[in-house]
């Protein structure tokens, strides 16, 4: 069976990283490995899952950051932590995602029925239940990267699509090693697309209707803060540009 190590990266959001965890340690078919990189949070998380959760065995692993350089620096990190494990494929998410039950079953399931498949996905849900649409999306232009969401109605079957974000994806450990880690200086936003354009070189992604992760957040992309935005615009041009 492939072996499957879990990155979930945080920062000041114990309560939310504390569901995530329970989330992926109690699936039935659940990662061999789990890391969770903090970006130095200051709101009492290491001290929080420590209490909640059993850090001295060998599966679940607690990694503090000297500071916070952002979650394409967390995820770079993580990365590099689950390729010097065992580990066949690399699950990444955030700390406001859970797994819903059945999750990595149906990534198993669907690594086993697609052998060429290099990047799955699972659909990801708001917490009324709608689709989050902005996490999986098709690119409409090549030479401006403009993108559209997969529609709704897709989403009753397993689609293929060409864009990710860092929420809910497994990648196989060669296409990590062929394309390397996140830019670690993207610091936030547009970090996962330029990513996603990296991997779209070994084919597109799958998204597995039976695989669904609950994403526990108000954020809207209409509403996006000013000094997120910045990052935006500066990342997307460096994709442009490269």
């Amino acid at each position: 069976m492939a072996k499957i190590a879990c990155v979930i990266v945080t920062y000041n959001r114990k309560q939310l990283l504390g569901e995530a965890l329970e989330s992926a340690l109690n699936q039935e078919a659940a990662p061999e490995t789990i890391f969770v990189i903090d970006n130095a949070s200051t709101d009492g998380t290491e001290g929080y899952i420590n209490q909640r959760f059993d850090f001295d065995n060998q599966r679940l692993h607690y990694v503090r950051c000297a500071q916070n350089l952002g979650g394409s620096a967390g995820f770079a990190t993580g990365m590099r932590l689950a390729l010097q494990t065992d580990c066949d494929w690399i699950s990444i998410s955030d700390d406001d995602a859970l797994f819903e039950p059945g999750y990595f079953k149906a990534m198993r399931a669907g690594i086993a029925d697609h052998p060429q498949q290099q990047v799955f996905s699972g659909s990801v849900l708001l917490p009324d239940g709608t689709h989050d649409m902005m996490h999986r999306e098709l690119i409409t232009n090549p030479a401006t990267l403009t993108v559209k969401p997969v529609s709704e109605a897709t989403y009753v079957q397993d689609f293929m699509y060409d864009i990710f974000s860092f929420v809910g994806v497994l990648m196989s450990r060669q296409v990590v090693e062929d394309i390397g880690l996140p830019e670690q200086d993207y610091f936030i936003r547009f970090d996962d697309f330029e990513y996603a354009v990296r991997a779209l070189k070994y084919g597109r992604f799958m998204n597995l209707s039976a695989a669904k992760v609950l994403h526990k957040t108000t954020y809207m992309r209409a509403s996006i803060a000013p000094w997120k935005e910045y990052y935006v615009m500066r990342n997307r041009i460096a994709v442009l540009i490269a």
